[in-house]
């Protein structure tokens, strides 16, 4: 399993550095995840949480969030050169979404 693991981090690695923009890596992300599931016709799930990973559950309240790679990235690629972090839509945006 931790092979299985370390092979989807150095992936998320490679796709991250080969595209070098957050917001098109998430889109990459959700397009591929709607390919899997209408290829593989996926109408099970383990749990809701797993289902709401995909994006298949549209709003739900979360008292306690699961922090992806992607989440983080986004996170980092607000921040300023100086570790700041200035308010604006896109930052007011992630905390709504997340």
């Amino acid at each position: 399993m931790e092979a299985r693991i370390s092979s989807y981090a150095k992936t998320e690695t490679w796709i991250s550095e080969s595209i070098n923009d957050v917001e098109i890596e998430e889109s990459l992300y959700a397009e591929v995840n709607r390919y899997v599931i209408k290829h593989y016709n996926v109408t099970e799930w383990e749990s809701e949480e797993h289902k709401q990973s995909f994006g298949i559950v549209e709003k739900t309240i979360t008292t306690r969030r699961t922090i992806t790679v992607q989440v983080i990235r986004r996170i980092i690629s607000y921040q300023s050169e100086t570790g700041s972090y200035k308010l604006d839509a896109h930052l007011a945006d992630l905390s709504q979404q997340e």
